[in-house]
């Protein structure tokens, strides 16, 4: 309730700043975006109004990113990246090249992080929040630079607001460093291209480097602007701009040659990784994903926008964005002479900057999805929404201009009013609904009903270091993974747990049910029916993920 007073206090600046004669605070705090007119420059608000507007959404930006901050225990990968970045320096590496895919720099910082802050819940999450909240100012730099403050305080809004932006601004991984990144690489990469500074490009090629550090998917983010270049140089800049063709021939290769050398330590950790994974038959990436389909993309883009309402009504935005810029402005002969790649007349400048602006943002959501899909047809499944964060920016800046190009204040207002509930309303359902398991409550449960020396079994195996250990604090119970090996018939399964209960009278079963996100795995039910066949139930207990099993020999 809290969280919903402060977000109608976020909204009253708005409204009393800018003075909209509408009642509803929702309501008016949108028209601060909307009803003026854009002015010669682009810019249709005041430079003290813009910064309050500006201020004001960081606020809500903060405030969702920092509200139940701590609520939810730690998971797998969050349990992982903290025992694994605890280690020295040497062994996190080590670490990091064994068991994970993704490169070190998230841990290299959270490492850093902890020396000076604690591992608590809150202490390791609120670097990812802090990443979250820098992404919301960026958003905002990026759609000021590239439309105007309008466009960048909207795009900003909806990335303050956006549900899977939050979860992984409030989960102790390196996403919201990968979304922040993607938004300084892009915007220095404009800053490049229209100013070809020594500060532009020292600043791209370290927001890039720094990108490719933290998560494989930065590769395909980097490959999507030298894709998105070339097709600006042949649509437009062939035609018009032949300083731009020289550059991008010239110094473009030199860019992404500092890159490859940059990241090429760890190009060689990946090549070590896979061919050990061949010669092994095993995943490469350490854990298995789906193969892509249509109907894994539509899962994809629904829980990127944060549910399917809010999925149409941004497509709706973006067919807007479309119309309203470029091919939407242009004759038909002229629409014809684009789509089939023939001479553009010169006199049609406008257009073209706005068609390219819409060209980029198309790229910048589409090039990455059919790139990752290209390597998981032909080598290794790779997607996973989450991979794909780098790429909601596009989606929220193409909401953004949609939402501006329609005429009807109403019918603006009445669009970004619809954007924003719906977006509270999934906020509201993400603080409301466990989405993690509680290995807090179990591990607590144990500690004040176990006695010494008892044994806890847990299963899966990996979650006795990644999850139970974290919150473990009694070094007076014996716990034990189960299974120990992968994949395991129900006769195995049985004659291993024997192995591992032994002859102790009384024991726990830990079995997780619910994999953070990932939601349910698959040996629950084998196993409870192994516990049940076998030994006698004293007392279970449901926690949220978890089922907690207190058993006896017969």
């Amino acid at each position: 309730m809290a969280f919903v007073y402060l977000l109608r206090a976020t909204f009253s600046f708005y409204t009393q700043i800018f003075k909209v004669p509408i009642d509803c605070v929702t309501i008016a705090s949108m028209k601060v975006l909307l009803h003026t007119k854009r002015s010669a420059d682009s810019t249709d608000l005041l430079s003290w109004q813009s910064h309050i507007a500006l201020l004001a959404t960081l606020l809500m930006g903060t405030i969702a990113r920092i509200y139940h901050l701590s609520t939810a225990s730690l998971w797998f990968d969050e349990a992982f990246s903290v025992r694994v970045s605890s280690m020295s320096f040497t062994n996190m590496l080590q670490e990091i090249i064994r068991t994970d895919f993704n490169p070190p720099l998230h841990f290299i910082i959270l490492h850093y992080w902890m020396k000076l802050f604690g591992n608590s819940e809150a202490s390791i999450r609120c670097l990812s929040a802090i990443f979250g909240i820098a992404a919301v100012y960026m958003m905002y730099r990026l759609g000021k630079y590239l439309f105007n403050k309008e466009i960048g305080i909207m795009s900003a809004l909806l990335l303050a607001l956006s549900r899977p932006n939050i979860y992984f601004s409030q989960e102790a991984r390196g996403y919201s460093l990968m979304l922040f990144l993607t938004l300084m690489s892009f915007y220095f990469l404009f800053r490049l291209i229209d100013k070809r500074t020594t500060s532009s490009s020292v600043l791209y090629l370290l927001s890039s480097a720094l990108l490719l550090y933290t998560h494989m998917f930065g590769v395909l983010i980097v490959v999507t602007q030298t894709v998105y270049l070339v097709f600006k140089a042949v649509l437009y800049d062939l035609k018009h701009d032949r300083r731009f063709i020289q550059w991008l021939v010239r110094a473009w290769p030199i860019y992404q040659m500092i890159l490859l050398v940059a990241y090429a330590p760890w190009v060689m950790v990946y090549i070590h990784k896979l061919t050990e994974a061949r010669s092994m038959a095993q995943q490469p990436l350490g854990w298995t994903l789906e193969q892509p389909s249509l109907a894994m993309l539509s899962t994809i883009s629904t829980k990127l926008a944060g549910s399917s309402w809010l999925l149409i009504a941004i497509i709706a935005c973006i067919v807007l964005a479309a119309l309203s810029m470029g091919l939407g402005r242009l004759s038909p002969s002229h629409r014809y002479s684009i789509l089939t790649g023939r001479f553009i007349s010169n006199g049609l400048d406008s257009a073209w900057v706005d068609n390219e602006r819409l060209l980029l943002l198309l790229m910048w959501f589409l090039a990455p999805i059919l790139l990752a899909a290209v390597v998981s047809i032909t080598f290794v499944p790779i997607i996973h929404y989450k991979y794909l964060l780098g790429i909601t920016p596009a989606l929220y800046l193409l909401t953004a201009v949609g939402t501006q190009s329609v005429k009807p204040v109403a019918a603006k207002t009445a669009i970004v009013v619809i954007i924003v509930a719906l977006s509270l309303v999934n906020i509201w359902g993400y603080y409301t609904t466990p989405t993690k398991p509680d290995w807090r409550s179990v591990v607590a449960s144990i500690e004040r009903r176990a006695a010494a020396g008892e044994l806890v079994v847990v299963s899966p195996a990996p979650n006795i270091e990644n999850g139970f250990s974290y919150y473990l604090k009694r070094t007076d119970l014996v716990v034990a993974p189960f299974p120990k090996q992968g994949m395991l018939s129900d006769t195995q399964r049985t004659d291993e747990l024997r192995a591992v209960v032994k002859s102790n009278r009384d024991f726990w079963v830990v079995v997780l049910i619910a994999h953070g996100e990932n939601g349910l795995i698959g040996n629950r039910m084998a196993l409870t029916q192994i516990l049940k066949s076998n030994y006698h139930i004293a007392d279970r207990t449901d926690f949220d993920g978890i089922e907690l099993y207190h058993c006896q020999q017969r």
